[in-house]
């Protein structure tokens, strides 16, 4: 990985830490063992990535999501991808459910101007919204009501 590859790798992560402040308490964790960022316990991986030749004829972006020893984006529960400009201007954002990747998908690659599977997740931040829900909800379900009733006040 090159020091440009970090750098916007980081640009990525602020970016979409900018913008997920206004959904809840949203921190970068300290040691990056699950996720780029946290939000209210939601475990989210940051991609970024600038234009670059995607095969012989086409430019776009290219997201490396696992590769050993560097990237993996199994436990997390959301993807976000930004493609860059060649400046470093967010063009596209995608917001992806990771359960909805196949699991041994290592990359992804989005051609710049031409129609794309991945189009029905571009700005998707009501997946976010959903997953916070449902992380709430699965929360609520495992919490043992009657043990707080017994320490109440």
């Amino acid at each position: 990985m090159t020091a440009t590859n970090i750098i916007v790798g980081e640009l990525g992560e602020k970016l979409a830490f900018n913008r997920l402040r206004n959904l809840g308490r949203v921190r970068i964790p300290q040691r990056k063992l699950v996720g780029d960022i946290h939000l209210d316990g939601l475990r989210i991986e940051v991609k970024a990535a600038r234009p670059s030749k995607v095969n012989a004829t086409k430019t776009g972006w290219q997201f490396c999501l696992r590769r050993s020893g560097h990237t993996d984006i199994s436990n997390s529960h959301i993807l976000i991808l930004i493609g860059l400009s060649d400046c470093g201007d967010p063009q596209k954002v995608y917001i992806i459910p990771v359960s909805a990747l196949r699991a041994d998908r290592r990359k992804i690659s989005i051609v710049i101007g031409s129609p794309t599977k991945w189009a029905h997740w571009e700005n998707r931040f009501d997946v976010i919204e959903s997953a916070l829900i449902e992380l709430e909800q699965k929360t609520m379900d495992g919490f043992d009501f009657d043990a707080v009733k017994e320490i109440a006040f």
